[in-house]
């Protein structure tokens, strides 16, 4: 349960109704509106942050559960005009606080010392924050940029899963701190041990809320038992252990960012260099810091640490299933871990899904993201993007990580 969300009768009865803002099923009443947990996290953001939105259309874009990510203009607004009250924000924030003293003069007349707190504080809540839009903006540059679209356009062929999960990891490894900085031998070795895991995140997150797979190239894997019995067995595993999960979590576009940049940060792996191993932990665990700062500020402490600890157990799943479907030369292709040309197919249908969406809003340009309170000193975005993913050095680098 929300823990800012007291329960009552119309709560209760509101719980079974749909959001008014975006059509999802919402999960009480949030703000003075019925509404989602995406919704409530959003404005709630929104108002707590300050943030200012554009509409690069003509202010009036369709907002809906597929859609409402398309533009934060139109949606805020919407979330405002169906009745979502900012002035309920600072009175939930003046609550908490008046709780958060009571329980320090408690403590005191009980005679108990009130906790310190360590020498290395959990990441103060604003550059928690920032940390983790830097990533979705990462995830939405990747999406919208020039040089990918030309990449797509001139590469091998334009519906080519491979070529679009390479296209996905290679703008990820140019822009997540520290990988641009560690030696080019130990980036590509780290790109191609997790290329099947980060490919398969890929497609769950596309996936999360449709009924069935949605593959790199927009084709539709149907969860069905009509297939070979080792695709049946690897379509069960993903469902079970990865789209029921995070479908529970209502894992949000912050949060699946995040999971790929903890799977790429990941130092582990035996034959990097021992600086580049250090570089990655490092960020690693100031990544950590920062989603469980994030969580703490939105959630319950005992909230905050099972939703942290939900995401961090995606993780094996999704290394375990990726390993399968590498070794099956049929899920490899579809999945965007190997060429094409398998004489063994899996019937897939097309569908236009790219087309489907709705254009993503402009991104501002956020430079550094004040992370000194969480040992990071040069987490960048580095623009323009073209300048850092060339097309000709992009289709070089993919070459070398290829095998």
């Amino acid at each position: 349960m929300d823990p800012y969300t007291q329960p009552s009768a119309s709560n209760q009865s509101a719980s079974s109704d749909l959001c008014v803002v975006c059509g999802d099923k919402a999960i009480g009443k949030h703000y003075g509106a019925v509404a989602c947990n995406g919704c409530k996290g959003f404005f709630r953001r929104s108002v707590f942050q300050n943030l200012q939105y554009t509409c690069r259309f003509e202010k009036s874009c369709h907002i809906d559960k597929d859609h409402r990510n398309a533009c934060r203009f139109c949606r805020f607004q919407k979330c405002l005009s169906d009745g979502m009250r900012p002035e309920a924000i600072q009175n939930e924030r003046d609550r908490i606080g008046s709780t958060k003293h009571r329980k320090r003069v408690s403590s005191r007349l009980c005679g108990q010392s009130e906790p310190q707190l360590p020498q290395n504080p959990v990441a103060a809540p604003s550059a928690s924050r920032r940390l983790l839009q830097m990533l979705v903006d990462i995830e939405q540059r990747i999406a919208n940029s020039q040089t990918m679209n030309r990449l797509l356009r001139e590469g091998v062929e334009c519906k080519s899963s491979k070529q679009r999960t390479m296209n996905s990891i290679i703008g990820w490894a140019s822009m997540l701190h520290p990988l641009p900085e560690i030696h080019s031998d130990d980036r590509v070795l780290l790109l191609k041990h997790f290329l099947p895991c980060f490919a398969l995140l890929n497609v769950v997150q596309k996936s999360v809320h449709a009924p069935h797979l949605l593959l790199p190239n927009d084709e539709i894997l149907s969860l069905s038992t009509s297939h070979i019995p080792s695709v049946v067995a690897i379509q069960s595993r993903i469902l079970e252990e990865l789209l029921v999960p995070l479908r529970r979590l209502r894992a949000d576009e912050a949060e699946f960012s995040c999971l790929k940049a903890l799977i790429l940060l990941n130092g582990d792996v035996a034959t990097l260099s021992e600086q580049s191993k250090g570089k990655l932990r490092e960020a690693r665990d100031a990544l950590l810091k920062a989603l469980f700062g994030f969580f703490n500020e939105t959630f319950s402490a005992l909230d905050a640490s099972l939703r942290v600890s939900c995401l961090l157990l995606i993780i094996p799943s999704l290394l375990s299933i990726s390993h399968s479907i590498a070794e099956s030369p049929a899920l490899a292709e579809l999945f965007g871990v190997s060429e094409g040309n398998q004489k063994q197919k899996i019937k897939v249908r097309s569908e236009n899904f790219c087309a489907s969406l709705a254009p993503v809003s402009h991104l501002q340009s956020r430079v550094a993201v004040g992370a000194v309170n969480i040992g990071i000193t040069c987490y960048q975005l580095r623009t323009p993007m073209n300048s850092c993913l060339s097309y000709e050095k992009t289709k070089k680098f993919a070459q070398k990580i290829w095998f």
